[in-house]
């Protein structure tokens, strides 16, 4: 049975121009048809209108709000708001990207790269052997930024990742493995610091950790 207090938490979700009433049909039903707690039945309904609402506007598709097979037509709209989320997702990191393209710098041996999508932070963490991909979202949410130095010869051929705040100040740059840099590679990144006004302080304190 449900609790008066679900039926408000219903209410609350469906709008008041749906009856209660008619929510609790629908539960006797998939209680019935899928054979499912009215509490699963509750959470996996709100779950599956809130993404219903993003999926049918972005596609301007009809939403369905009493679904006869909730547990089937869930797992559909969580794998459609998930493509929406990684489109949007990529959009969002792209646009950040543009707005650090500044930060690039070269000289006669190395390269500052700012990546163009997610899928080249990914590459850089599998050449690397490095965990930067579990920053994607922080770059995505705009709390930090990712670049790569690599040498102009090679530039497909991953060699320090950095992260840079977005104060300007390199956070941390690791060699593959996290080893540290060379006195060169040192070299470069002062003369990258001085012309595009990042700074150094106190980066190697921090670790892309394994």
């Amino acid at each position: 049975s449900v609790k008066p207090t679900a039926i408000k938490k219903v209410r609350d979700v469906i709008s008041d121009r749906l009856l209660a009433e008619s929510f609790l049909n629908y539960i006797s039903m998939i209680n019935f048809t899928e054979n499912l707690e009215s509490s699963d039945i509750f959470n996996n309904w709100v779950d599956y209108m809130n993404m219903s609402y993003v999926v049918c506007e972005e596609r301007t598709s009809r939403m369905v709000k009493y679904p006869k097979n909730l547990l089937t037509e869930h797992q559909k709209i969580i794998r459609d708001y998930n493509s929406i989320k990684a489109e949007y997702d990529e959009k969002l990191f792209k646009m950040h990207m543009k707005d650090i393209k500044h930060l690039e710098y070269s000289d006669d041996t190395y390269c500052v790269i700012v990546p163009d999508k997610t899928e080249d932070i990914k590459r850089e963490a599998e050449m690397q052997n490095n965990c930067v991909k579990s920053y994607i979202q922080q770059v995505i949410d705009g709390k930090t930024n990712i670049l790569f130095i690599r040498y102009n010869e090679s530039k497909n051929k991953s060699l320090i990742t950095v992260e840079v705040s977005n104060s300007g100040n390199i956070i941390q740059a690791y060699r593959s493995r996290n080893q540290n840099p060379t006195d060169e590679d040192y070299e470069f990144m002062d003369k990258w610091c001085k012309n595009r006004y990042v700074r150094r302080a106190n980066y190697t304190q921090a670790r892309y950790h394994r």
